[in-house]
């Protein structure tokens, strides 16, 4: 007895063509979730920079405010500044070669003041900021009496600071009134 042999037809291959593009679909998902990801690492990353630059230059900020608020008598405001570093407030517009927006500017002038108080972690450069003298504005807390010499004087303080690196700055201003 010849026992007979199924015969089959002929394979073509289907399950490793099907095979093949599955592999490379799940391959496509996967680069692409590694693609996606690294690029939120960096915008994490760039968002962290920039509220570390935003921190330095509100501390810089607050510092100049301190230090006017520690003043007894109004602080003369300077038109020019004969040995650097200098320490003191600008008239309004006393440095017109200043461009508050360029950082070689910050990096290179004598004109603004470095943040001295304690040293800010992860911050690439020491922020530094600036005080103008803006105005004065007659009032009186007495109903009824204006005076020439009460008021108020108004300040405009600008500060950049700068995140992990220098690439990443802000630049704030505010302004500041006080009675003397």
């Amino acid at each position: 007895m010849n026992p007979t042999h199924p015969t089959y037809p002929s394979q073509q291959g289907a399950t490793l063509i099907i095979s093949l593009l599955m592999l490379l679909v799940l391959t496509l998902i996967g680069v692409t979730a590694i693609q996606t990801t690294t690029l939120e690492e960096k915008m994490a990353g760039n968002m962290r920079d920039q509220n570390l630059a935003f921190q330095a230059a509100e501390a810089a900020l607050r510092t100049s405010e301190d230090w006017l608020g520690q003043q007894i008598t109004e602080p003369i405001p300077q038109s020019s500044c004969s040995t650097p570093p200098c320490d003191l407030v600008w008239q309004l517009n006393a440095l017109n070669g200043g461009d508050f927006l360029d950082i070689n500017w910050w990096k290179t002038s004598a004109d603004t003041r470095s943040y001295r108080n304690a040293t800010l972690v992860e911050v690439k450069t020491a922020p530094k900021h600036l005080i103008e003298y803006h105005s004065f504005i007659k009032d009186s807390l007495v109903i009824g009496r204006q005076s020439d010499e009460v008021g108020r004087h108004t300040y405009r303080i600008t500060a950049r600071g700068t995140g992990g690196t220098d690439n990443a700055q802000a630049i704030i201003q505010t302004t500041y009134t006080r009675r003397f």
